[in-house]
């Protein structure tokens, strides 16, 4: 020990010696930051931040054992083997690597042992390797128990440092531990293993002629040492503030897949979910009353003032309808003008007062910022578990019961009776005609123009379905297509749709791409590809000018035979759109992994943008997204030339919606269009 301190003060330039000590503390602190960095990344990004930290590791180390060097008097002249002095610092940064990727691919404590032990063998050998780089005039005697010390705590303290950065909670702790624990080994290393040298002057031998100021070259290599830590630091510091932006916008879309974006509550998605919970926790006499909501009035009032006094009414509901079940129960929209209620109850007839309460509650004018709305609503109650366990098929007999008490005359409730299945006949009905109707080709395509939002010009129309009934007039496409979904008839209608339209559009001026809307069900069929260049090759209307749409809803049940098809229809030259984005199951994986070619925003997000902060936000971001990964965006239900403004000025390429154009047998003139977007 005598021998290792006299070797530190007298044979050494202390100014050196604390220069080298800075560079060994920043580059063990930079290593273990970048380390912990290659932690939290996945594949070659981890691999590539596993090799940065070595390269920190074995060169801060290599740099802190020449400047150390540069400080010792061995009290003649001293020269450097540059072939061996650059080779001990490869071995150093290679013998790192290696310790640092068998550290991260295992996880057992024999194995950080090994890592750990590589990595202080790798720095004692980086060493003795740069001590035969050494030229002097003298022969050189070691002292083997110093050599072997030297060994020993490298290895050690190595150990030690990989041992706490992997026990020791993530934070400033186990960095100073892991970092202190390093350099110690680093210095005991270096000091003990100079102590373990003594040069004896011999005539006989060459005296070098390639010395060096060595202040100015110690200086020269902390510069670049430090210019290195300064860029890992950098990159790793970016590097955690992109993955918090993604973390962020991950949880912002999360959000919007379970909450209705206009009025915050709840969702289907988020509805079903949670109720699978709550039915299958039902213990004994507990009930609970899944009741549907409908308002009477509401289109009335939505024609009358407008969609915006239509939303802030939704808006107004679902707080009046949250405030009802605040506590207790639970609230979700399920779209346009439906809400569900959940409400525990003890006794039926309590219940029946509650919801003769709130009828009355709702017949007493709502009001708004500018008008009163006397809107009314009519209520259909499922009991559980009388009225089944399933919550699909609780909700089903709610709204049957629905509407039946619309059928009484609104503004009332009714309960679910057995034997309810009026709907249940007005079903078959229907179906019934759906078919006659496709094998007729009664039900046609009409074509709503895309709009380029920088110059008003139209690049593109998407396809929508419509069906006008001889009897009952024109019938809802999702009343229809709902139906076709579950009867099997979706596929003939949508190719009997696609055929249409291809040959009305194949000889349009200007050759506009159509986009087509595909069912979640049909993105199951994993002929969908060739059924589809089937339609377009009886057309002659080329695979590019199609556009195929799905939302995120597709996308929830089989991942794997979704992403083989949508690829498929890819490399036939038809590009990809998601539609109705936030409103579904929103997923960061489904646009990495997806040949996305743009991203379709909601309309609910673009109505309330105007009123709502939160909207802007978020369409701001998803625009920001869709840049970022490349994709193009197009906004839906544009109604008012603020809307395209605010749109434009985020960022986003094009529009669709009433503003621009409604949907029609040949589309809407160009001048009106552009008229409406100047």
């Amino acid at each position: 020990m005598l021998r290792v301190l006299s070797c530190v003060f007298e044979q050494h330039n202390l100014w050196l010696v604390g220069l080298a000590a800075i560079i060994c503390v920043s580059a063990c602190a930079s290593t273990f930051f970048v380390l912990d960095n290659a932690r939290h990344a996945e594949g070659h990004a981890r691999r590539r931040w596993i090799f940065l930290a070595a390269a920190l590791a074995g060169g801060g180390t290599w740099a802190t054992h020449f400047v150390a060097m540069l400080g010792y008097n061995a009290g003649l002249p001293v020269g450097y083997d540059a072939t061996l002095t650059l080779f001990s610092a490869a071995l150093c940064i290679l013998g790192a690597w290696i310790a640092f990727e068998l550290f991260d691919r295992f996880s057992s404590i024999t194995m950080h042992i090994t890592a750990g032990a590589a990595l202080g063998t790798s720095v004692v050998v980086m060493h003795y390797v740069g001590m035969m780089g050494v030229e002097a005039a003298a022969q050189r005697v070691w002292a083997i128990d110093l050599v072997l010390a030297s060994l020993l705590f490298s290895a050690a303290f190595a150990i030690a440092a990989l041992h706490a950065f992997t026990t020791i909670p993530a934070g400033l702790k186990r960095g100073l531990a892991a970092t202190g624990l390093l350099v110690v080994g680093i210095v005991s290393l270096h000091f003990t293993g100079m102590g373990a040298l003594t040069l004896l002057p011999d005539p006989r031998l060459p005296t070098p002629t390639n010395a060096l100021d060595p202040e100015l070259l110690s200086v020269v290599i902390a510069t670049v040492i430090a210019g290195l830590m300064m860029i890992a630091v950098v990159l790793t510091l970016t590097d955690r503030r992109v993955a918090a932006i993604e973390l962020s916008a991950a949880k912002q879309t999360a959000a919007m897949a379970r909450h209705d974006a206009l009025t915050g509550l709840p969702n289907r998605r988020h509805l079903f979910e949670a109720m699978e919970a709550r039915l299958a926790a039902l213990e004994g006499d507990q009930t609970l009353a899944i009741i549907a909501v409908d308002l009477d009035r509401f289109k009335p009032i939505n024609d009358l003032y407008g969609h915006a006094v239509g939303d802030e009414l939704l808006i107004k509901v679902g707080a009046l309808l949250e405030d009802e079940v605040r506590g207790e129960g639970f609230i979700a929209r399920l779209g346009g003008d439906e809400f569900v209620m959940v409400l525990p109850y003890i006794a039926v007839d309590d219940l029946i007062e509650r919801l003769s309460a709130l009828v009355k509650r709702f017949d007493t004018p709502i009001k708004l910022s500018q008008h009163e709305a006397s809107v009314g609503a009519t209520f259909g109650v499922a009991l559980a578990p009388a009225d089944g366990d399933d919550f699909d098929n609780l909700l089903r007999r709610a709204d049957a019961a629905l509407y039946r008490g619309k059928d009484d005359g609104r503004g009332r409730f009714a309960f679910f009776e057995a034997g309810m299945d009026a709907r249940a006949h007005e079903r078959a009905i229907l179906e019934h005609d759906l078919r006659l109707a496709i094998r007729n080709d009664e039900i046609v395509p009409h074509f709503q123009s895309l709009v380029q939002l920088e110059s008003g010009e139209v690049n593109g129309y998407e396809i929508l379905a419509r069906w006008t009934h001889p009897v009952r007039g024109s019938i809802s496409p999702e009343t229809f297509i709902r139906i076709a979904e579950q009867t099997g008839m979706i596929g003939e209608l949508t190719f009997n749709i696609l055929r249409r339209a291809c040959i009305e559009a194949r000889n349009w001026e200007g050759a506009p791409p159509l986009s087509l809307n595909i069912s979640p069900v049909q993105l199951q069929d994993a002929g969908l590809p060739q059924k589809v260049l089937r339609v377009l090759s009886e057309c002659g209307f080329p695979p590019a000018r199609l556009e195929i749409e799905i939302t995120e809803d597709a996308l929830v049940g089989d991942f794997d035979a979704a992403r083989t098809v949508l690829l498929s229809l890819k490399n036939l030259g038809i590009r990809i759109a998601l539609d109705d984005f936030g409103t579904g199951y929103s997923s960061l994986r489904h646009l990495r992994e997806l040949p996305f070619d743009s991203l379709k925003i909601d309309r609910s997000f673009v109505s309330s943008m105007d009123e709502s902060e939160e909207s802007r936000v978020i369409v701001r971001t998803v625009v920001q997204l869709a840049k970022n990964l490349g994709l193009s965006v197009t906004a839906e239900g544009i109604e008012t030339r603020e809307q395209v403004t605010a749109l434009h000025d985020l960022g986003c390429d094009r529009g669709q919606g009433f503003l621009l154009g409604r949907p029609s047998i040949n589309g809407l003139d160009n001048e009106e269009r552009r008229a409406n977007v100047a």
